[in-house]
């Protein structure tokens, strides 16, 4: 599957779009850095941030020459950035890392290894949920067979898009992302993979630490909480939500309390028809939650 004609001067080429990400970047940046597996380069592009950005991934560009860096004059948005570094790419893989999310030192390594082992096109990881302030909340649920999650693809999105790694072919052959979608993107290219017959590769280990970052979701105190509330029972982590429940007003107390009582099985045919319903109004926009 492999393009033998394309420059191939790494392993691995991964890809980050940022816009106004000081506050994590540089945590993102060291867990790829201090990868175990240290063939690859590390492309970033700044999408016009107003903040600290530039200096601070020019800054780590100096020290690194595996990282490569590009900054627009005007704001793209994540999908257009993602092809364009896809484009700039030599990688025969790319993989994916978002500026608040962080990588496990082994990650690289462990999932070029299945991806080799099984042919895979696509592989994704584990996760573990964080908040803000780095601190875990818990570990996403995935399940564990890759046709399952290939299966519920059709109206819920199991994978986490910064988990994943890709065979750079397949958008050589299949096309990019689809820039029609401003955020679901990952979820569209899923499921244009499941079409192709695309193979799929489960690490059931947790590699990724995915970010609830209020400050990406724009979200108020209270709605910040309640967005974590969410996680933990779409994560069947029930009896961890208690802690937060303190801090959320009475209607998303008596939500919470309503999703608490019904099961997991009843409330994912739910989200299923509602993920559906959105993406026949809203096509523009994808579907499905954020992972």
């Amino acid at each position: 599957m492999t393009n033998n004609n394309r420059p191939n001067k790494t392993h691995i080429s991964v890809i980050m779009s940022v816009f106004n990400g000081e506050k994590y970047i540089e945590e993102s940046i060291k867990s790829i850095l201090n990868q175990t597996f240290k063939s690859f380069e590390f492309l970033i592009i700044d999408d016009n941030s107003s903040d600290e950005t530039w200096r601070i991934i020019k800054k780590y560009q100096q020290y690194d020459s595996r990282i490569k860096i590009f900054k627009n004059k005007t704001n793209l948005g994540l999908t257009e950035n993602l092809n364009k570094l896809i484009d700039l790419s030599n990688g025969e893989y790319i993989a994916r890392i978002d500026a608040d999310d962080v990588s496990f030192q082994t990650r690289l390594d462990k999932q070029i290894k299945r991806m080799k082992l099984f042919n895979a096109d696509i592989s994704y990881t584990d996760t573990q949920i964080i908040d803000r302030n780095s601190i875990p909340i818990c570990n996403s649920f995935i399940p564990k067979k890759e046709s399952m999650v290939v299966k519920s693809l059709n109206c819920y999105n199991f994978i986490t898009h910064s988990s994943v790694m890709i065979r750079k072919n397949f958008f050589d052959t299949n096309g990019k992302y689809d820039t029609k979608y401003k955020t679901g993107q990952d979820h569209e290219l899923w499921l244009r993979a499941k079409k192709k017959n695309a193979k799929f590769v489960f690490i059931d280990e947790v590699l990724t630490k995915y970010r609830l970052n209020p400050d990406s979701i724009r979200f108020t105190q209270n709605d910040y909480n309640y967005r974590v509330i969410k996680a933990l029972l779409a994560n069947k982590c029930k009896f961890e939500l208690l802690r937060y429940l303190r801090y959320i007003n009475f209607y998303q107390k008596l939500a919470t309390f309503f999703r608490f009582m019904v099961p997991s099985f009843i409330y994912l045919k739910m989200i299923c028809l509602k993920n559906r319903l959105s993406f026949i109004k809203r096509n523009i926009y994808g579907w499905g939650e954020d992972r």
